[in-house]
């Protein structure tokens, strides 16, 4: 996970992918012109330092994550950060050196892509098993109020492999108190997410 940069589209993506726009003839031979220069580039690329100072002051300030699959990716973040940098000041000049506001828009961009890159590395990472448990906290947490207990099950049984499993699922997750549970509308009962 460490050696992978995951985007993912944002839930409200409204572009169906289906039906790309019509290729724009002339921005293609620019870009594959510019793609060409690229590829011919040798060298190695230096930092202003301008853009030394804002990367370091940057990377002081990090943390060791907590131990987990985030772990993987954040340990990186500062590889991901560079190499995105590196891709951005291509795209705008030929010369070999890295500036200091590439450097901002790409930790801009990396941030920005963030929340729901570590959620996909929670997902992939996760014991398979136990993906409906995630898919079942993420639905909790997208509820910000209470679900009940026929409309969770309702968008996860998917994940399921068998009935009883969702049971087992729920019971672990009030035992650890991941999820609260509150009786409501007679016998229907509601799950709520638990702050950590």
């Amino acid at each position: 996970m460490s050696r992978i940069l995951i985007i993912a589209f944002p839930e409200n993506w409204s572009i169906r992918v289906a039906d790309p726009p019509s290729v724009d003839e002339e921005l293609k031979k620019t870009i594959l012109k510019r793609l060409e220069i690229i590829a011919n580039l040798r060298g190695e690329i230096k930092w202003t330092s301008e853009a030394k100072a804002y990367f370091e002051s940057w990377y002081h300030l990090l943390r060791d994550p907590k131990p987990g699959p985030r772990a993987a990716y954040l340990e990186r973040k500062q590889d991901h950060l560079l190499r995105l940098a590196v891709i951005l000041q291509l795209a705008k000049s030929t010369k070999l050196i890295l500036e200091k506001e590439t450097i901002a828009q790409s930790l801009h961009i990396l941030e920005s892509v963030e929340p729901d890159t570590l959620k996909m590395v929670d997902f992939i990472a996760i014991e398979p098993r136990m993906r409906a448990a995630q898919r079942i906290l993420e639905i909790l947490e997208e509820a910000k109020g209470s679900v009940s207990e026929g409309e969770l099950l309702n968008q996860v049984w998917g994940y399921l492999s068998r009935a009883a499993e969702f049971a087992e699922l729920m019971f672990m997750l009030l035992k650890t108190k991941r999820i609260s549970i509150e009786t409501k509308s007679g016998e229907t009962y509601y799950y709520a997410r638990k702050e950590r």
